[in-house]
């Protein structure tokens, strides 16, 4: 009797879970009336900067509709700002929002430095290597 209830409580709580994320997302798109697209925008050395727009379905080439871009404070990622997308959405704005360095999904911030140190490193090393080949006649090496 007792794996009985326990089947039927965890039926019930499958239940609950897949409500709750067809719910949130019903939520979250307006009811299909706003479109979310995820970005990963590629800057400086490699870095990806991850980003988020959401665009209302009236948005088209004929029909423009103005820009939002939202950023999220020091200590947080770009899903701190999702009501107000959502909302702004909602009211007929485009909005992006993304992750800084360092947030959310975008590159770490330590990795970005990190990278960004050695891309300098390798090329100070090839750039002597250069002048070392270009010193030395080829007959030599």
């Amino acid at each position: 009797m007792k794996k009985k209830n326990r089947r039927v409580w965890l039926w019930i709580a499958i239940a609950c879970m897949l409500i709750s994320i067809i719910g949130s997302s019903l939520v979250q798109t307006s009811f299909g009336d706003v479109e979310i697209r995820k970005i990963n925008l590629v800057v400086g050395d490699d870095d990806t900067l991850y980003a988020q727009m959401y665009i209302p379905k009236d948005a088209t080439a004929d029909h423009k509709l103005p820009l939002v871009v939202l950023q999220h404070g020091s200590q947080h990622n770009l899903q701190m700002q999702d009501m107000n997308m959502v909302e702004l959405a909602r009211r007929g704005f485009i909005v992006i929002s993304g992750d800084a360095l360092g947030h959310g999904s975008s590159t770490p911030r330590g990795l970005a430095i990190w990278t960004a140190s050695i891309r300098r490193r390798l090329a100070w090393r090839d750039t002597q290597w250069e002048l070392q080949s270009f010193l030395i006649p080829s007959s030599i090496m």
